[in-house]
């Protein structure tokens, strides 16, 4: 019989589902029922246990299996895995979650405020 889902792995010769352990980027208290990650968090190990909470200021997928997939959040920039993400000052912008630097406004354009947002054009 297959492992539950979230649970793919289990020792040879197992002979109960208890047997199963959660996979990396599922949390449960049991291996018999492992739930995925919610978004904005993920778990790097596999058994039972909780997920952590991805940096401040970035997202990840449900069911991340490392801090790698927690991206700093459109409007944010900082290191991969979402480290240190700090908010785009005004006058830049960034609308994809990522690492990647935050945008200065082109000329002719500006944004007022920090965060996400689009630059519009001058009046």
């Amino acid at each position: 019989t297959e492992c539950p889902t979230g649970s793919t792995y289990s020792p040879p010769a197992s002979l109960f589902p208890a047997n199963c352990t959660c996979d990396a980027g599922f949390a449960g208290e049991s291996n018999t029922v492992c739930f995925p990650c919610a978004a904005g968090t993920f778990k790097i190990t596999r058994g039972p246990g909780g997920c952590d909470s991805c940096p401040n200021n970035s997202v990840s997928e449900p069911a991340s299996d490392s801090q790698d997939d927690c991206l700093c959040k459109p409007g944010f920039s900082g290191r991969p895995g979402g480290v240190n993400c700090t908010v785009c000052a005004p006058g830049s912008y960034k609308l994809v979650p990522g690492s990647e630097a935050c945008t200065a406004c082109e000329s002719g354009t500006y944004k007022n405020e920090s965060g996400v947002g689009n630059c519009s054009a001058c009046p």
